[in-house]
This record gives C-alpha cells, sequence and structure tokens, in this order.
C-alpha cells in the first residue's frame, strides 16, 4: 500500500482556490500545477499549457484572480 503524505497547508489552500475559480489543477510535489489557455499574437491562437505556482501571488498572476488572498489567508 502506498505511503501517504502530508501535503503541505499552502499548497492545498492555493489548489482549493484555484478549484473554486473552475481551473483545473493538480499538487505535484512541491507546486501547484495549472492548466492555463493563452491567447498568443494578432492571429489570436489559443496556446495551452500547464503553469507551476507556489505561491497564492503566483496563482492569482496565472488565472487573473483578483481576490485579494494572500498566503496567509488575510
Amino acid at each position: 500500500m502506498p505511503e501517504s503524505r502530508q501535503l503541505p497547508p499552502n499548497l492545498l489552500s492555493i489548489k482549493n482556490h484555484i478549484d473554486s475559480h473552475g481551473l483545473g489543477c493538480v499538487i505535484m510535489d512541491d507546486h501547484v500545477a495549472v492548466g492555463v489557455c493563452e491567447q498568443c499574437g494578432e492571429d489570436g491562437r489559443i496556446k495551452e499549457g500547464i503553469r507551476r505556482v507556489r505561491t497564492f501571488d503566483e496563482a492569482r498572476l496565472i488565472i487573473g484572480c483578483r481576490c485579494g488572498l494572500s498566503e496567509d489567508g488575510a
């Protein structure tokens, strides 16, 4: 049976917040992997990718969130 690991509380909070915005994400070791789609260049093509975030500030920047949350939950 696989060994159970305790997830870092800040990563779980980041994942839960990203989930609340309806975006796909998963905790991977020391970061949260977020699936993103971006419109690129003048032709407007869509680029899909995975971004790694380790803090609420990084997550807010990647997903465009303006919720005002900080890592300490304030």
